[in-house]
């Protein structure tokens, strides 16, 4: 868990994507189908927001979200998801070769299948190795990773060490924001528009200058 944890931190600190959107990322189709076609050094990587958009509605009603990146950069958006699809395909052909699963199973897309670490979360003797085969979109797998990568790289902010997954809530989205109009110098209006919102008053009051960057 603590491997894809690490990658699902650092696409959504590159991207300005949030959890729920970089955990969404499907396997099969986050390369924008114009970059498939295009086999330039410059992509488009896509992934889907379902966190508010669907609220209110008998129907599911996710936002595109979309970041720019690169095939040549070994640490880039396109990159890090390949990788952290390379590292699900063992366990991918698990689900996919067990009746367990569900054809629509959100486990059967993601690019971040990991394995149940602890013995209580499983009972090998009373059932096949699928049983073990999980991904970050339980948030139990979500924490413990997160929670094992800042252990072990000993992040420190003003002082305080960062612990958990909570810890870092909120945090790489406006790090995102400062960093990007820092380096780009662009109008808010526009960073507004790469982080998909409709008001200039939610950017401004939630991400420009925020101190939690």
């Amino acid at each position: 868990a603590m491997n894809q944890a690490t990658l699902g931190l650092f696409i959504q600190r590159q991207s300005s994507w949030n959890k729920e959107t970089v955990i969404a990322i499907d396997k099969d189709h986050f390369l924008h189908p114009m970059s498939e076609v295009a086999r330039s050094d410059v992509v488009l990587v896509v992934s889907e927001k379902e966190k508010s958009q669907s609220a209110n509605k008998n129907y599911a009603s996710p936002k595109l979200a979309k970041a720019m990146s690169t095939r040549s950069d070994k640490y880039s958006i396109f990159n890090l998801m390949e990788l952290a699809k390379a590292l699900s395909e063992p366990l991918a052909a698990v689900v996919n070769s067990s009746d367990s699963f569900a054809l629509d199973d959100p486990l059967r897309q993601s690019i971040f299948l990991c394995l149940s670490e602890h013995e209580s979360d499983w009972q090998i003797t009373d059932s096949g190795p699928d049983i073990r085969v999980n991904s970050l979109k339980n948030q139990k797998y979500w924490n413990i990773g997160v929670a094992e990568f800042l252990g072990k790289h000993q992040l420190v902010d003003a002082g305080v060490p960062l612990k958990s997954a909570i810890d870092l809530e909120g945090r790489l989205r406006v790090t995102w924001e400062y960093y990007n109009a820092k380096k780009t110098k662009h109008p808010l209006s526009l960073t507004a528009l790469q982080l998909g919102h409709s008001s200039l008053e939610t950017t401004s009051a939630h991400y420009d200058s925020s101190a939690m960057a």
